[in-house]
């Protein structure tokens, strides 16, 4: 059976086809409401559904929003997952579906014009370790909403946590535990979200300089050159650690645990994160990331609807700093 038309519901509704899609579309028509209903319950009975690609050319829209996420798309990811399913429920609930963007693990620099085809009305992006242009997206037009750390490029806003204070909440519950010699693992620092949290750190220990502390960041290439294992087991190893995301926190105590160093006795930890609160046991910095994307989609369809309004400021979301038994006094016995 043929699918029906515009044109099938406006007959068997007896209504011209420009008063039958502007009933269809929600849009102001000068019909009475028998009129109005008896449309809708053509539409249903034919099974009328509109055709996206004529829809499309004469909006100049898709309804589709872009995502790229260029640190991987697993979703089972505690992180990665929760967020890819907020933006997409987010997205419905605006009416838009979700294009993903899957690029691979390539060094090679990635192009503005990947996003640039017309498939998509918007994009969300979060970057990786590959090479971007953001000028060259932000002189496309295309409205974007980069997520989690900042970019230098007017008009393109970005939306992040408030992980400066959130740095600062955790180091000083450490300063005020008596804590002195303070590490930071900061994973792979060449995502820019996580360099950006591990510039955090160094600024924020600087900015306490005056509590006599010694802050040092244990990067991957870090602990290349030397393991973790063999810095916790330095006589003057750090006495407390920070590290930039959950995996970390736990890949920290499964190496505190293997030579013998209780947490948090000997050792504190302060994760960050915190994707799945219900299961954690790190004292942490946490990010509601499902809020994070819930934002992200609502401030996109705002730029895709309101495309002359001047660009907009990077959007600040709080974080909580929560307690649990991962942290104590200083035990250097």
């Amino acid at each position: 059976m043929p699918r029906a038309t515009l044109k099938d519901v406006a007959k068997k509704a007896e209504v011209s086809r420009t008063a039958a899609s502007l009933i269809l579309n929600g849009k102001p028509v000068r019909v009475s409401e028998e009129t109005r209903r008896k449309v809708l319950k053509v539409a249903q009975e034919l099974q009328y559904v509109p055709n996206a690609l004529i829809r499309s050319l004469q909006t100049q829209r898709t309804s589709t929003i872009g995502i790229y996420f260029g640190v991987g798309g697993d979703s089972s990811n505690l992180y990665i997952g929760s967020l890819f399913n907020s933006i997409r429920r987010e997205a419905e609930n605006q009416g838009y579906d979700t294009l993903v963007y899957r690029t691979g693990n390539t060094q090679e620099s990635l192009e503005a014009s990947l996003f640039m085809d017309g498939r998509v009305d918007g994009l969300i992006y979060w970057s990786g370790r590959r090479p971007f242009n953001y000028e060259d997206l932000e002189r496309s037009g295309l409205p974007v909403i980069v997520l989690l750390a900042p970019v230098e490029v007017a008009g393109l806003p970005a939306l992040l946590f408030d992980d400066g204070s959130g740095m600062r909440l955790a180091m000083q519950h450490l300063l005020k535990l008596g804590h002195r010699n303070i590490a930071y693992l900061s994973g792979a620092d060449a995502m820019p979200h996580l360099r950006y949290r591990q510039n955090l750190f160094t600024q924020t220990a600087a900015s306490l300089a005056h509590e006599n502390m010694t802050a040092s960041v244990w990067s991957n290439a870090n602990l290349e050159v030397k393991p973790l294992k063999d810095r916790l087991l330095e006589p003057e190893r750090p006495t407390a650690i920070i590290c930039a995301h959950d995996e970390l926190s736990i890949r920290c105590a499964q190496v505190a645990d293997e030579i013998g160093l209780s947490i948090p006795e000997q050792l504190s930890v302060i994760s960050w994160e915190d994707p799945q609160p219900s299961f954690s046991r790190f004292t942490c910095i946490r990010q509601d990331v499902k809020e994070l994307g819930i934002q992200a989609v609502r401030a996109l369809v705002h730029r895709i609807r309101n495309p002359d309004i001047l660009p907009i400021a990077d959007t600040i979301i709080p974080v909580e700093f929560i307690m649990r038994s991962t942290t104590a006094l200083p035990d250097m016995a």
